[in-house]
């Protein structure tokens, strides 16, 4: 009996010099606003001499680390967040001007490596304008926007206006139409899946190019466009 006592009366001084040098902490933190109050009560222990100099310094220290944890999340999360913004800005514009499904079942394709005008493109929708159609149009040099053009047309099985190529014959013959603007004819080309009094067609077709390399691409919804 007397042998535990003695261990007892050992361990009490061990369990109150540990107690008091332990290391002060300061309280769970998780927001700014609780870092605030944080510090105002260190800072009024401080003042009214609860807490020394010294610990208010070691206190401090851990606010100090602890504010760095927390804008640093902070910061992390809003850069996150911008950057999923960023993302959602880019997955939508390129959605906007890829070619749609119905575009690609009719073995259409975009042109490659030329510098597309959003301002002159656009697109309608069924359930919106009451048609599908699309009008995508390209600058390029010509020469560049003639090849990519022939290559659409080949892939969707296109052919050349026999109208607008006979037009250009006799332009190029020197001969003029009445009825006709001729000016934009010299050059260019344009392909189409219809003739111009063709009315028997599920859709309008066509990939032209102008004199000055101007490349566009038309598809519309033609029974739609009747009703």
């Amino acid at each position: 009996m007397k042998k535990w006592l003695f261990l007892f009366l050992l361990a009490v001084p061990v369990v109150l010099l540990t107690g008091c040098w332990a290391k002060p902490q300061i309280q769970p933190v998780q927001t700014l606003a609780e870092l605030q109050t944080e510090i105002t009560r260190i800072s009024d222990q401080l003042l009214s001499g609860t807490i020394t100099p010294d610990i208010a310094q070691e206190l401090f220290e851990q606010l100090q680390s602890k504010y760095t944890e927390l804008t640093q999340t902070q910061l992390l999360s809003r850069m996150t967040t911008l950057q999923k913004i960023i993302d959602q800005q880019k997955d939508a514009i390129v959605k906007l001007w890829e070619l749609p499904s119905r575009a690609k079942n009719l073995w259409l394709s975009l042109p490659v490596r030329m510098r597309m005008d959003k301002i002159a493109s656009k697109q309608t929708r069924v359930g919106k304008e009451g048609y599908d159609s699309i009008q995508y149009v390209y600058r390029w040099p010509y020469d560049y926007a003639m090849a990519e053009a022939m290559r659409i047309a080949s892939g969707a099985k296109l052919f050349v206006s026999p109208e607008i190529a006979q037009a250009q014959a006799l332009v190029n013959q020197g001969k003029s139409i009445s009825w006709l603007d001729t000016s934009h004819l010299t050059k260019g080309i344009v392909y189409t899946n219809h003739a111009l009094t063709d009315t028997k067609i599920d859709y309008l077709i066509n990939v032209s190019v102008d004199a000055d390399g101007l490349l566009t691409i038309e598809a519309s919804n033609y029974q739609q466009m009747k009703r």
